[in-house]
């Protein structure tokens, strides 16, 4: 989401205080229908570089459309942008008691609980239970799986899965 009134609009669509998260900041949030049933969980972050009124939300990829288009529908005059970019990124989840560590040494430092930052191109976002999503931009894919592949052991979807299911 972008434009001039995303941070007001986003507020006014999602449970958290959207328009108190600062740049590089992130938290959980969910989108409910008008009766209160939740939709969707996600987690909402503002990039710490690039637009001042740009915010993106990492959710399940079977909902990513879905939610795209049931917001687009509550625009209607506000100064805002709605944009799927799942197919700019390759995202990669980093897990387990030695994830801090693998991630600032294959990428160069890690932000704090909840936070996100960007180390050439990447987005690092840490999620409050620990785990680390990786979002490399498709022309620096290669290069980041493989610095993370030297410190950590690739481990696929279910682990990450079993992870978020521990948390």
């Amino acid at each position: 989401a972008a434009g001039a009134d995303a941070a007001a609009f986003l507020h006014g669509q999602l449970s958290s205080d959207v328009k108190r998260l600062g740049r590089g900041a992130g938290a959980w949030t969910s989108y409910s229908s008008p009766k209160g049933r939740m939709l969707a969980t996600a987690f909402l972050y503002r990039p710490d570089v690039g637009p001042d009124d740009r915010f993106e939300v990492l959710v399940a990829a079977d909902l990513a459309e879905a939610i795209r288009k049931r917001l687009a529908m509550f625009v209607l005059r506000s100064k805002v942008t709605l944009a799927d970019d799942t197919a700019a990124w390759l995202r990669l989840g980093v897990g387990g008691p030695g994830a801090a560590d693998a991630v600032a040494q294959a990428l160069g430092g890690t932000p704090p609980s909840g936070g996100v930052v960007t180390r050439d191109g990447a987005r690092i976002a840490r999620l409050p239970d620990g785990r680390f999503l990786v979002l490399a931009p498709l022309d620096r894919a290669s290069a980041v799986f493989d610095a993370l592949a030297r410190v950590a052991v690739p481990a696929g979807a279910p682990v990450w899965t079993w992870l978020g299911v521990r948390s």
